[in-house]
């Protein structure tokens, strides 16, 4: 994050030094906007054939559809993962007494 900081400090002593203020105020905001998104881009290639059928296709928001589907992707991969780990951290907690004789033996301590 330093060097976020240090970017935005350095710009803002620029643009003021300037004193050129409606300057200042858009490239402020951009740096500011900049330094605070949450978001990252990840590109693709896709043939040119699909590319041409999405561009035929008009009514479709390609960019929502695509984050939405990656996302989506993303999320089921870690469950199964998660879910993965959890099996096998089960199946290293296994124990040689059966479940039954050990609530019976709580049950009989109250």
């Amino acid at each position: 994050m330093k060097h976020f900081s240090s970017f935005i400090i350095f710009v803002y002593t620029i643009l003021f030094l300037s004193g050129d203020y409606p300057w200042q105020t858009i490239c402020i905001r951009i740096c500011i906007q900049y330094s605070m998104s949450t978001k990252t881009v990840y590109s693709i290639r896709i043939p040119v054939k699909y590319r041409r059928m999405m561009e035929e296709m008009g009514d479709v928001n390609w960019q929502d559809e695509i984050r939405q589907m990656s996302i989506k992707l993303i999320q089921d991969k870690s469950k199964k993962k998660l879910l993965k780990e959890a099996e096998e951290l089960r199946k290293r907690m296994e124990t040689d007494v059966e479940s039954a004789v050990l609530i019976r033996e709580d049950r009989n301590a109250r």
